[in-house]
């Protein structure tokens, strides 16, 4: 895991002064991953990155928080961008299909709040983070440091 977070942090160009913390919970132990991801959000019932790089979770690596826990050092972006950098660059480890889209690409990007992006849109965000990264040239991290307001205290 530690070299899969070094390889990130060079991806996104993190200074990688922070330390990635991750916790594991088995899956007995919802309980646990509710009181630090909450309750009610499809996304946290399998884990969530705080702004402090902490990761919980019930899959041994979640590559998509690990994402999440080195980019935090920096700080969160969009949550459409963000969840998409998660996406192209992390795997859901062995978690199904998230479901469908929803709808236009512009109609995505404004469904997604600071607490919220809907399951179906995460490979769609995925795909355009993809987009920027592939079309643009640029390095991972540039394709999605937006700063709009959207920032948060924490990832699904």
């Amino acid at each position: 895991m530690d070299a899969l977070v070094g390889e990130l942090q060079l991806r996104l160009g993190t200074r990688g002064t922070g330390v990635v913390e991750y916790y594991y919970f088995s899956e007995g132990e919802g309980d646990a991953l509710t009181e630090h991801c909450g309750e009610g959000d499809p996304h946290s019932r399998v884990g969530c990155t705080n702004d402090l790089q902490r990761v919980f979770s019930i899959e041994i690596p979640m590559e998509h928080e690990l994402v999440h826990g080195v980019h935090a050092e920096v700080g969160f972006s969009h949550r459409f961008l963000e969840e998409g950098l998660a996406e192209y660059l992390g795997d859901d480890a062995s978690r199904p299909g998230r479901g469908e889209p929803t709808g236009t690409l512009a109609e995505a990007l404004a469904a997604a709040t600071p607490e919220n992006l809907p399951l179906g849109d995460y490979a769609r965000a995925g795909h355009f983070v993809a987009f920027l990264v592939l079309s643009g040239g640029s390095d991972d991290g540039d394709a999605i440091t937006l700063d709009d307001g959207h920032r948060d205290g924490g990832r699904a």
